[in-house]
């Protein structure tokens, strides 16, 4: 997400009017702040009749941004829609509403608007790496990397786009690749959680458990981050370490209620593999299927390291079934298979 700040770069002529009419601060600060603060100021500043279209176009995407980070897409769109309005020739706000229909699951619709910021800024890397993200989700890993390329080659320091690019070489069984971007990524930028988790799949898709627990356990340090306790504890219990079950207790006390703390209370024994299945039902649909997703993965792993093979093959074959491409388990449930049917 790209804020805009036209300002003195567009609009010198309007400033003394901004100015004397006090709305100029709010105009800044819609710019400049963010959360509930930002919002309130863009709502001044729209609502105060006196932006020019440059800077109304800019105020209407900033306060997208912000509903978009809050997760109030239809909000989201229909600023960034009046934004693109006023000023169809600004790529950023292509871009963003392209970010708001790859969140909703439009994902044609984002590639449209990706493809428009690009035809309206051939240099903007922001906007290939958001098209490769929706070729991945959408399984074309090749046009995904290809995207991601055309990202780096740009901004050769954009960590992100090296941790996608990851992320679609481990997909494609690239594992030498993976390995390579994800340390890229790490060194572009050291906290990076996401390029450390992705090592950790990777350790655990080639079955180098240890490895697979150094990565996990150093991402579970993050101290809300609930899926790299799972995913340690899960490998502990692969490995025969009892201890799984004391040390996930230990950390889920600072986890987020709701999902995937049912995945916790079944790994520690507060909740039977039933209930476990019934908690990731929900009404949104998409929703569901991650956590079904989530939920039939860990089962499964947990019953295969329990030694219950025929009851742990369905659950990674439902598994298999329902988990989206871009789920970090659709490629760990493919590969445990592959394990199984070769025993």
């Amino acid at each position: 997400m790209r804020r805009i700040w036209l300002g003195i770069l567009l609009l010198c002529s309007a400033l003394p009017l901004l100015a004397q009419s006090g709305v100029k601060e709010d105009y800044d600060t819609c710019a400049k702040q963010s959360g509930d603060v930002a919002i309130a100021a863009c709502n001044r500043a729209i609502q105060s009749g006196q932006l020019v279209a440059e800077d109304l176009a800019a105020t209407y995407s900033n306060r997208g941004t912000e509903w978009l980070g809050k997760g109030e897409y239809d909000r989201a769109l229909a600023d960034y829609n009046e934004a693109i309005r006023l000023r169809p020739d600004y790529a950023e706000i292509f871009n963003n509403r392209g970010n708001v229909w790859r969140k909703k699951g439009e994902y044609d619709l984002a590639i449209t608007d990706y493809n428009q910021a690009i035809r309206l800024k051939p240099d903007f890397a922001a906007a290939f790496n958001g098209r490769g993200i929706v070729w991945y989700t959408k399984g074309e890993f090749d046009r995904a990397i290809t995207d991601y390329n055309q990202a780096i080659r740009l901004e050769p320091d954009f960590a992100l786009a090296f941790n996608n690019r990851a992320d679609a070489w481990r997909t494609k069984g690239d594992y030498d690749r993976a390995i390579a971007d994800y340390n890229e990524a790490i060194r572009l930028k050291m906290d990076y959680i996401h390029a450390g988790f992705g090592l950790g799949l990777v350790s655990f898709e080639q079955a180098r458990w240890q490895d697979s627990m150094d990565y996990f356990s150093a991402v579970s340090l993050e101290p809300t981050n609930a899926y790299g306790a799972l995913w340690l504890a899960m490998v502990q219990k692969r490995t025969g370490n009892t201890a799984y079950k004391y040390d996930l207790l230990e950390r889920s006390s600072r986890f987020k209620q709701g999902w995937p703390m049912p995945i916790v209370s079944f790994y520690t024994d507060a909740i039977t593999a039933q209930q476990l299945l019934d908690a990731a039902k929900n009404p949104d649909t998409r929703k569901q299927q991650r956590q079904l997703c989530e939920a039939y993965f860990f089962l499964g792993e947990w019953q295969l390291a329990a030694q219950q093979r025929k009851s742990a093959i369905p659950n990674l074959e439902m598994a298999m079934m329902v988990c989206p491409f871009s789920q970090s388990q659709y490629d760990a449930v493919r590969v445990e298979l592959k394990r199984l049917q070769g025993k």
